[in-house]
């Protein structure tokens, strides 16, 4: 301000003053231009909107080869399902030719009735592989059940008096047939286990494991006819044997096999298992007789 006043007040002091300034700002450097600002780079223009969702984690299974033709695959339903349904799935339906088996066999084989059939273990056995009935090998043994047989009530309406057998001489070896009254050789065993069956001990006495054999009239020899015992248990005539008190000419495995087909005990000694299959016979006969102790 000074200056100027002085310049216009009239001198070359200020002059001098204004150019010693003007030298001083020319003098200074100039800084260089700051170089233009860089533009952020554009994206090309998308036609489809991109959208942020929240969403699960997708997983990726990979393409199985394609499977045999003759190796069947189950469907992927069957894989996801549970192991339970699995197993029903798989199991094979009424319509398929394996599960109308059971129905083709009753079509072709009518008479063979599941209400017919017995039932427990040996009956299959017993009865032919199949479960069809066998005919009865004597008129007094129950087609259903080996060594069942009628009652004696039963038997009499029948018509059945007397029981037949055979026997083999151990001398001269001929057969014959023998015939026992059926009532009268019933009630000498069944008075004898009454009068005794406390004494026994579930035991069978000494004159039923050692027993006394009828005489031959061939040879004349005494206590030699042996009775005729097949070696089909099924075919036994048990109701003989016991009627001529002659069950202890079979063997322990024959007896047990009496025992296992009426649902008595069969463990033990021979003696043991003869009792049981004399009290067994008994109750056959006689139901409702003093035989359960």
């Amino acid at each position: 301000m000074d200056g100027r006043r002085r310049e216009h007040d009239g001198g070359d002091v200020d002059d001098s003053l204004a150019l010693t300034l003007g030298s001083i700002y020319d003098a200074a450097p100039t800084p260089p231009p700051s170089p233009p600002p860089v533009a952020a780079p554009t994206l090309p223009p998308s036609s489809t909107p991109v959208v942020f969702s929240k969403l699960p984690p997708v997983i990726f299974v990979p393409k199985l080869p394609p499977s045999s033709p003759l190796v069947p695959h189950a469907p992927p339903s069957l894989l996801s399902a549970p192991r339970s349904t699995r197993c029903r799935r798989n199991s094979l339906p009424p319509s398929s030719p394996l599960g109308s088996l059971s129905t083709r066999r009753r079509l072709n084989n009518p008479d063979a009735s599941p209400s017919l059939r017995p039932r427990g273990r040996g009956a299959d056995k017993a009865n032919g592989d199949e479960g069809a009935l066998l005919p009865a090998p004597f008129p007094w043994v129950r087609a259903d059940r080996p060594a069942l047989h009628y009652t004696l009530e039963s038997l009499q309406l029948k018509g059945i008096m007397s029981v037949e057998g055979s026997a083999t001489c151990k001398h001269c070896r001929v057969e014959v047939p023998i015939t026992y009254d059926l009532e009268a050789k019933f009630r000498e065993v069944r008075d004898y286990v009454a009068a005794n069956i406390h004494t026994m001990d579930d035991r069978a006495p000494e004159q039923w494991l050692r027993p006394q054999l009828p005489g031959c009239g061939a040879c004349g020899k005494e206590a030699c006819m042996w009775p005729l015992i097949p070696n089909e248990k099924r075919e036994i005539n048990w109701l003989f044997l016991f009627l001529g008190q002659m069950l202890g000419c079979c063997t322990l495995d024959q007896l047990k096999f009496l025992c296992k087909n009426t649902s008595n005990h069969r463990t033990g000694a021979k003696n043991r298992v003869l009792y049981y299959a004399y009290i067994e016979m008994c109750r056959q006969l006689e139901p409702h007789g003093p035989f359960n102790v």
